[in-house]
Protein backbone atom coordinates (compact mmCIF):
# COMPACT_ATOMS: atom_id res chain seq x y z
CA UNK A 1 0.00 0.00 0.00
CA UNK A 2 1.05 2.92 -0.87
CA UNK A 3 0.22 6.78 -2.63
CA UNK A 4 3.06 5.83 -5.61
CA UNK A 5 4.95 3.11 -6.23
CA UNK A 6 8.58 2.25 -8.13
CA UNK A 7 9.06 0.99 -11.41
CA UNK A 8 10.33 -2.28 -9.59
CA UNK A 9 6.99 -2.79 -7.85
CA UNK A 10 5.34 -1.83 -10.37
CA UNK A 11 6.68 -4.65 -12.74
CA UNK A 12 6.03 -7.08 -9.99
CA UNK A 13 2.31 -6.29 -9.83
CA UNK A 14 1.97 -6.92 -13.59
CA UNK A 15 3.30 -10.22 -13.04
CA UNK A 16 0.74 -10.78 -10.67
CA UNK A 17 3.77 -11.04 -7.50
CA UNK A 18 2.24 -8.80 -5.54
CA UNK A 19 -1.03 -7.02 -4.77
CA UNK A 20 -1.14 -3.26 -4.29
CA UNK A 21 -3.27 -0.86 -3.04
CA UNK A 22 -2.41 2.65 -4.65
CA UNK A 23 -3.43 5.40 -1.46
CA UNK A 24 -2.43 6.88 1.80
CA UNK A 25 -2.24 4.54 4.58
CA UNK A 26 -4.92 4.09 7.20
CA UNK A 27 -5.90 2.18 10.49
CA UNK A 28 -8.30 0.22 9.23
CA UNK A 29 -5.33 -1.54 6.93
CA UNK A 30 -4.80 -3.62 10.02
CA UNK A 31 -7.88 -5.31 9.87
CA UNK A 32 -7.40 -9.35 9.74
CA UNK A 33 -3.12 -8.69 9.95
CA UNK A 34 -0.95 -10.49 12.15
CA UNK A 35 2.14 -9.00 10.73
CA UNK A 36 2.48 -5.79 9.45
CA UNK A 37 5.93 -4.16 7.69
CA UNK A 38 6.22 -0.34 7.80
CA UNK A 39 8.61 0.53 4.65
CA UNK A 40 7.64 4.32 3.91
CA UNK A 41 10.28 6.87 3.12
CA UNK A 42 7.96 8.49 5.83
CA UNK A 43 9.11 8.35 10.06
CA UNK A 44 5.64 9.89 10.62
CA UNK A 45 3.48 7.69 8.86
CA UNK A 46 5.88 4.40 10.00
CA UNK A 47 5.43 5.92 14.23
CA UNK A 48 1.47 5.69 13.02
CA UNK A 49 1.55 2.37 11.84
CA UNK A 50 3.90 1.27 14.26
CA UNK A 51 1.21 2.75 17.18
CA UNK A 52 -1.61 1.23 15.69
CA UNK A 53 -0.08 -1.87 15.31
CA UNK A 54 0.71 -1.96 18.78
CA UNK A 55 -2.85 -1.23 19.95
CA UNK A 56 -3.78 -4.15 18.35
CA UNK A 57 -1.48 -6.56 19.63
CA UNK A 58 -0.31 -6.83 15.76
CA UNK A 59 3.49 -7.42 15.58
CA UNK A 60 5.63 -4.92 13.33
CA UNK A 61 8.46 -4.74 11.70
CA UNK A 62 9.64 -0.94 10.94
CA UNK A 63 12.30 -1.41 8.08
CA UNK A 64 15.33 0.53 8.72
CA UNK A 65 14.45 1.81 12.07
CA UNK A 66 15.18 -1.15 14.62
CA UNK A 67 13.99 0.49 17.71
CA UNK A 68 10.65 0.40 16.62
CA UNK A 69 9.95 -2.93 15.33
CA UNK A 70 8.61 -5.64 17.29
CA UNK A 71 10.73 -8.68 15.17
CA UNK A 72 13.51 -8.12 12.75
CA UNK A 73 13.91 -10.42 9.81
CA UNK A 74 17.31 -11.89 8.42
CA UNK A 75 18.95 -12.27 5.41
CA UNK A 76 19.17 -16.18 4.78
CA UNK A 77 21.40 -18.40 2.81
CA UNK A 78 19.18 -21.20 2.35
CA UNK A 79 20.93 -24.49 -0.03
CA UNK A 80 19.20 -27.39 1.94
CA UNK A 81 19.75 -28.27 4.04
CA UNK A 82 21.58 -25.56 4.83
CA UNK A 83 20.15 -22.88 6.31
CA UNK A 84 21.85 -20.00 7.56
CA UNK A 85 20.27 -16.68 9.14
CA UNK A 86 22.18 -13.71 9.30
CA UNK A 87 21.86 -10.07 11.42
CA UNK A 88 23.06 -7.06 12.50
CA UNK A 89 19.79 -6.22 14.58
CA UNK A 90 18.88 -4.01 12.28
CA UNK A 91 21.37 -1.47 12.23
CA UNK A 92 23.45 -2.51 9.14
CA UNK A 93 21.28 -4.03 6.56
CA UNK A 94 24.40 -3.32 4.08
CA UNK A 95 26.22 -5.82 5.84
CA UNK A 96 23.45 -8.68 6.37
CA UNK A 97 23.25 -8.41 2.45
CA UNK A 98 27.28 -8.49 1.99
CA UNK A 99 27.77 -11.56 4.43
CA UNK A 100 24.81 -13.55 2.68
CA UNK A 101 26.17 -13.36 -0.79
CA UNK A 102 29.62 -14.76 0.41
CA UNK A 103 28.64 -17.01 2.51
CA UNK A 104 26.49 -18.11 -0.49
CA UNK A 105 29.53 -18.46 -2.70
CA UNK A 106 31.44 -20.48 0.17
CA UNK A 107 28.97 -23.07 0.59
CA UNK A 108 29.68 -25.12 -2.70
CA UNK A 109 27.90 -28.51 -3.36
CA UNK A 110 30.26 -30.67 -1.43
CA UNK A 111 28.82 -28.41 1.51
CA UNK A 112 25.53 -29.66 0.88
CA UNK A 113 26.39 -33.14 0.27
CA UNK A 114 28.24 -33.78 3.63
CA UNK A 115 25.11 -31.66 5.45
CA UNK A 116 22.79 -34.39 3.82
CA UNK A 117 24.79 -37.30 4.01
CA UNK A 118 25.63 -36.59 8.02
CA UNK A 119 22.49 -35.45 8.54
CA UNK A 120 21.33 -39.01 7.11
CA UNK A 121 23.97 -40.85 9.14
CA UNK A 122 23.28 -39.24 12.42
CA UNK A 123 19.40 -40.43 12.11
CA UNK A 124 20.69 -43.42 11.54
CA UNK A 125 23.22 -43.30 14.28
CA UNK A 126 20.23 -42.22 16.94
CA UNK A 127 17.97 -45.31 15.98
CA UNK A 128 20.53 -47.92 15.86
CA UNK A 129 23.08 -47.22 18.47
CA UNK A 130 21.48 -47.41 21.71
CA UNK A 131 24.67 -46.37 23.52
CA UNK A 132 25.22 -42.47 23.72
CA UNK A 133 28.64 -42.66 24.37
CA UNK A 134 29.09 -44.53 21.37
CA UNK A 135 27.25 -42.43 19.21
CA UNK A 136 29.20 -39.26 20.53
CA UNK A 137 32.23 -41.54 19.51
CA UNK A 138 31.04 -41.90 16.23
CA UNK A 139 30.28 -38.42 15.57
CA UNK A 140 33.33 -37.04 16.87
CA UNK A 141 35.23 -39.26 13.94
CA UNK A 142 32.77 -37.66 11.66
CA UNK A 143 34.04 -34.22 12.87
CA UNK A 144 37.40 -35.12 12.29
CA UNK A 145 37.19 -36.47 8.42
CA UNK A 146 37.49 -33.97 5.91
CA UNK A 147 34.38 -32.70 4.10
CA UNK A 148 34.91 -33.38 0.61
CA UNK A 149 36.24 -37.06 1.57
CA UNK A 150 32.72 -37.74 3.18
CA UNK A 151 31.17 -35.86 0.25
CA UNK A 152 32.24 -38.34 -2.19
CA UNK A 153 32.12 -41.31 -0.17
CA UNK A 154 28.39 -41.23 0.65
CA UNK A 155 26.64 -42.32 3.09
CA UNK A 156 26.89 -46.02 2.74
CA UNK A 157 30.35 -46.30 2.64
CA UNK A 158 30.27 -43.92 5.44
CA UNK A 159 28.30 -46.61 7.30
CA UNK A 160 30.73 -49.16 6.23
CA UNK A 161 33.70 -47.15 7.28
CA UNK A 162 32.46 -46.07 10.88
CA UNK A 163 30.01 -48.67 11.63
CA UNK A 164 31.21 -52.06 9.82
CA UNK A 165 29.80 -54.47 7.41
CA UNK A 166 26.98 -55.48 9.92
CA UNK A 167 25.14 -52.00 9.68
Amino acid sequence: MSPTISPGLEDLAKKGKISLILREYTESDLEGMTLVFAATNNEAVNIRVRRDAAARNILVNVVDNPALCDFIVPSIVKKDPILIAISTSGTAPLVSKKLRKELAERITKNYVRYARIVGNFRKFVISTVPNKRARQTIMNEIARMDIGEIAQMGLNCLKHRLLGPKK
